[in-house]
């Protein structure tokens, strides 16, 4: 029974610490979102700042990292987005968002497939 216990809680503690790949950036433009495709079914946890002044929106995935050859081409974003640059750090990867004048967001994330999803309007 004891043996039974550690298993589990090693398997838990290994899909809390997994790390997760962002296979894809990609935008929608009806509606309006910039959505990040992510591998494997653990929803990662994020970090949001919004700047007001610069309108630059960081977010930061934990526990993940970005596929090889990924980026975010930001031709159809209905001219809400400015740039977007990322970069992955200390096991973690790192979006810097410039939205466009007026532009306001919402974060979300689905479970299947997984997903982080910027909606904009």
């Amino acid at each position: 029974m004891k043996k039974i216990f550690i298993l589990m809680f090693l398997m838990i503690f290994s899909l809390a610490f997994s790390q997760v790949t962002v296979e894809k950036i990609r935008f929608n433009i009806v509606p309006s979102q910039m959505v990040l495709d992510i591998s494997g079914a653990v929803v990662p946890k994020y970090n949001s700042f919004y700047d007001k002044g610069t309108r630059l929106l960081f977010l930061e995935v934990e526990n993940s990292k970005l596929a090889k050859g990924v980026e975010a081409i930001i031709e159809k974003n209905n001219g809400l987005i400015n740039t977007v640059e990322t970069t992955d750090l200390d096991g973690k990867s790192n979006f810097f968002i410039v939205f466009e004048e007026g532009v306001s967001y919402t974060i979300s994330t689905l479970k299947s497939p997984t997903r982080i999803v910027i909606n904009m309007k």
